[in-house]
C-alpha cells in the first residue's frame, strides 16, 4: 500500500492556519482522497485532555520546560494513535500545528534551547515528520488582535503579550529560512481565497499524487 502524505500547518495564533487547513482538506477530499484533519495539542483523547490543561487560564503560568514536555507528550500520543497509522493506510494527514510550533513557542517564545527541544521532538515522533510544512506568516500584531477580538476564546497563551508573540513569529520565519525545501511560506495578510489558491498550487507542485486537487 502506498504511504499517505503528511502536511503540517504552522504559524502564530490568529494567522488563519485553522481556516486554511480545513480548506485544503476539503479540496483534497473533493478529489476523492481520504483525509484526516487533526490538530495539536489534541487529536486524541489524551491529547485533548492535555490541551485543556495547557490553555486553562486558571492554572496560571507553566514552567517553560513543563509546557514543552506536555506539548511533546500530547504529540507522542498523537503520532502513535492517529498520525502514523493513517499515513501507513495511505491517508492524507493534515495537522494544525506539529513539531515546529514547539520550537517556535517554547523555544523562541520561552527562550528554551532549540537543540534540547529538537531532541525531545525526535523522541516523541520517532521517524514521523511532515512531507510539507506550510507557514502562514502574519505580523504578530495582526494575529494577536484577531485572537483578542474574540474574548470568549482567549486563552493563557494569547495573554502572553506582543513581545512573546513577536519572538514566536520570528522563530517560525527562521525555521523556514534554514530549511526552505521543507516549507511553503504564504503571506497571511492576503485575501483568504488567494491564500487557499496559493496553498493548493504548492501542494500540487510538491505531490504528484495530488495534481488533480
Amino acid at each position: 500500500m502506498r504511504r499517505g502524505e503528511f502536511i503540517a500547518f504552522e504559524g502564530i495564533d490568529g494567522s488563519g492556519k485553522s481556516t486554511q487547513s480545513r480548506a485544503l482538506a476539503d479540496r483534497i477530499g473533493a478529489a476523492g482522497r481520504t483525509v484526516v484533519l487533526t490538530r495539536e495539542p489534541g487529536g486524541t483523547p489524551v491529547g485533548e485532555a492535555i490541551r485543556a490543561m495547557l490553555f486553562d487560564r486558571e492554572l496560571g503560568n507553566f514552567e517553560p520546560r513543563t509546557e514543552a514536555l506536555l506539548h511533546s507528550a500530547a504529540r507522542a500520543q498523537h503520532v502513535a494513535e492517529l498520525i502514523a497509522p493513517a499515513i501507513e493506510r495511505g491517508v492524507v494527514v493534515i495537522t494544525d500545528r506539529f513539531i515546529d510550533s514547539t520550537l517556535a513557542y517554547q523555544g523562541g517564545g520561552n527562550h528554551l534551547s532549540l537543540v534540547d527541544l529538537e531532541s525531545i521532538q525526535s523522541f516523541a515522533v520517532q521517524d514521523t515528520y511532515p512531507d510539507l510544512r506550510i507557514l502562514i506568516d502574519v505580523p504578530p500584531e495582526t494575529g494577536l488582535a484577531r485572537r483578542l477580538a474574540d474574548a470568549a476564546s482567549v486563552n493563557r497563551i494569547d495573554e502572553a503579550g506582543l513581545m512573546y508573540h513577536s519572538r514566536v513569529a520570528e522563530t517560525f520565519r527562521q525555521l523556514a529560512a534554514v530549511h526552505p525545501e521543507r516549507w511553503f511560506v504564504v503571506d497571511g495578510s492576503l485575501p483568504q481565497e488567494q491564500i487557499t489558491t496559493l496553498i493548493v498550487e504548492a501542494v500540487r507542485n510538491r505531490f504528484g499524487s495530488m495534481s488533480d486537487i
